[in-house]
């Protein structure tokens, strides 16, 4: 059965969807927000620690999205093509960890296997974080590929279903198959990919529990 929420809470940690590729995550006991690949954000989003971007194009890197969130004080985890954009970069490249104060981040690699769009060779990420014993996979612009297995067992899977440029929702099928999550979110549908019924699709057709959250902007 599908669950409809507007976030989730567990462990002092939320999670919103920004909708496309856009969450905020909080660390409600630490006061940390995070955002990953901010894209046609609301102007009213509370200013950011870190912003995890997972590749360059337009919809996951857009410097007039990340304007309205940061300050000389955020702390941007990229790749390293991106590196140069902002002063407090950390530029990372799959696979590879990196550990913060209050928690810890995997890149995995994201890429397509039969389509020209994401190359394997640029080296662009989905990210695994790791937070108050949560573990949340963001698998970034990505086919089903094998080094995503990494995530496997993780709490939240973030999943694109929205097909043609990723994984549509057959193959985000198979890959709650291959990383057994707790719960699966699917994204990267509803503006320019994939309509809302791709998600009511996945949430009937995935063997893991489904959580479809609506975007808050």
């Amino acid at each position: 059965m599908p669950h409809f929420k507007k976030k989730i809470l567990e462990n002092n940690v939320e999670i919103v969807w920004l909708g496309h590729s856009a969450f905020r995550i909080r660390i409600l006991n630490k006061n940390i927000m995070i955002y990953i690949d901010p894209y046609n954000i609301g102007s009213n989003n509370p200013l950011a620690n870190y912003i995890f971007i997972t590749h360059p194009h337009f919809d996951h890197f857009s410097p007039q999205d990340i304007k309205k969130i940061y300050d000389e004080r955020t702390k941007f985890i990229l790749p390293r093509e991106l590196y140069h954009h902002y002063q407090q970069s950390i530029a990372l490249s799959p696979p590879s960890s990196y550990d913060f104060v209050h928690f810890g981040c995997d890149a995995v690699e994201a890429y397509n296997r039969n389509k020209s769009f994401h190359p394997k060779e640029k080296n662009w990420m989905g990210y695994i974080l790791k937070i108050n014993g949560l573990s949340i996979y963001h698998a970034g612009d990505t086919d089903l590929i094998p080094e995503m297995s990494i995530a496997r067992g993780c709490d939240y899977a973030l999943l694109p279903i929205g097909g043609n440029y990723t994984m549509n929702v057959e193959e985000a099928c198979d890959a709650c198959n291959l990383l057994k999550p707790r719960f699966a979110v699917p994204m990267h549908y509803g503006t320019i990919i994939g309509d809302e019924s791709m998600a009511d699709d996945f949430a009937e057709s995935a063997p893991c529990d489904v959580i479809v959250l609506y975007p808050q902007r």
